[in-house]
Order: structure tokens, then sequence, then C-alpha cells
């Protein structure tokens, strides 16, 4: 093999290499796009579905509200990674179920004068996976109860929607109770694993979070059907 033919092989499979290299990359590109294209069609998609069901918030709620002084020094943090709620003094036995049932907390400081920040009207709200409050924290502490019941770990001591059926609820062997949170853990399926109302959708921007969920009948097991 003359050394002529042997340069030209190694230009030949340099060639190749940077062909797939670049190929590849492109691919790569092509994938981060179409997956970002995704995400954020998704998000419209929830945030079309969330307004068509909830009515706009006030405009005396938002961080841009000209009639509010305050509000040009107040802010508010939207956050949907999960970190023990410690200054809450939750029952022991459950606390390590308030985990599944998060879905976002959000953090409100509130300016006051000179732009200072004013404590004592921050807060800070905990979403469950069905929307409903399982924690609210003031200067005033915790506001939920410490989940003591052994079979409703944030599931009936928090701020929720709950709907009986009037007609099928009579029956006390069977309560038809549909509750925002989630199911009691009186089935044995259940025994340490909370089943909490799945979220349908969330959206959320600047100081305000939409979301839907499934309710979920709270007594199980059951003789009553999904409508």
């Amino acid at each position: 093999q003359s050394p002529k033919d042997f340069r030209n092989k190694v230009a030949s499979s340099c060639y190749t290499l940077v062909y797939s290299l670049l190929l590849q990359s492109i691919w790569q590109i092509k994938w981060i796009h179409a997956t970002t294209s995704n995400e954020n069609n998704n998000a419209l998609f929830r945030k079309a579905i969330l307004y068509d069901i909830f009515p706009k918030s006030s405009h005396r709620c938002s961080s841009h509200n000209d009639d509010d002084d305050d509000a040009a020094t107040s802010s508010t943090v939207i956050d949907h990674t999960f970190t023990p709620s410690t200054s809450s003094l939750w029952n022991p036995q459950h606390a390590p179920f308030e985990e599944h049932a998060f879905l976002l907390r959000m953090i409100h400081k509130q300016g006051g004068e000179e732009g200072t920040d004013n404590p004592s009207q921050g807060w800070t709200l905990r979403l469950s996976q069905g929307g409903n409050i399982h924690s609210f924290v003031g200067p005033f502490g915790e506001s939920v109860p410490p989940q003591y019941p052994p079979d409703s770990p944030w599931m009936d001591e928090v701020w929720q929607t709950v709907s009986v059926n009037l007609e099928s609820g009579g029956n006390r062997n069977y309560p038809y109770y549909i509750h925002q949170a989630g199911t009691y853990l009186k089935d044995d399926v259940l025994a340490g694993k909370p089943f909490y109302s799945p979220s349908l959708g969330v959206y959320c921007e600047q100081n305000v979070c939409y979301t839907a969920a499934w309710g979920q009948n709270a007594h199980v097991p059951t003789i009553h059907t999904s409508p």
C-alpha cells in the first residue's frame, strides 16, 4: 500500500467520523427542540384548559397592582421542589407522607417601609396533589392541624372541597363523600400507602396557581361507582 493510498483511507475515515458526529449532533438538537416544544405546548394546553375552568384572579391580588403602595416591594416565589416543612409540628407517624402529598409551595414576602421585609405579613402555602391546602404558615405559625387521626394523613384535616351525594350517602356502611384531598386509609390495600387525589393539571404565573384534580371517594371499599 502506497503512502498516498494510506493517506486517502485515513482522510476517508476522518470524513466518515465527522459526518457521523455531525448527524448525531443534529439528532440531539432536534430531540432537545422537540422535547422543549412539547413541554411548552403542554404548559400552554394546561393554561388554556385551566383558564377555561376558573375565572381570572382579581387584579387586587396581583403584585403589579397600582392601587397598592406595597405591591412594588412584595414578591411571591412558587417552588415545585419538595422540602420538609420542619416548622410544622406534624404527627411523626405521618410526616413521611407529606412528600407524596406535596404538589407545590408558594412563599410570599410583603414589603414594608423603605423596601424592608415585613415578616408580619409574609406566609408560606403548600398545596397537595389534589390542589387542596395542606399547610399554611404565617406569623401565627402553622394553621393546619398536626394530622393525628391514624387513617387520614392530609386527607381530612386540611383545607379542601368535599362533595356529598345525598342520595347514595345515606348508607352508613358505604358513605359517598368525594374528598378533594384523597382516600382514607381504611382499606388494607392503602395501609402505609396513602392515595392522594391525582393532579390533572397545574399552571402558575406570577403569584397565582391554577390546579385541577380527580377527587376521590374518601371511604373505601365502596359499593358506589364513578358517575
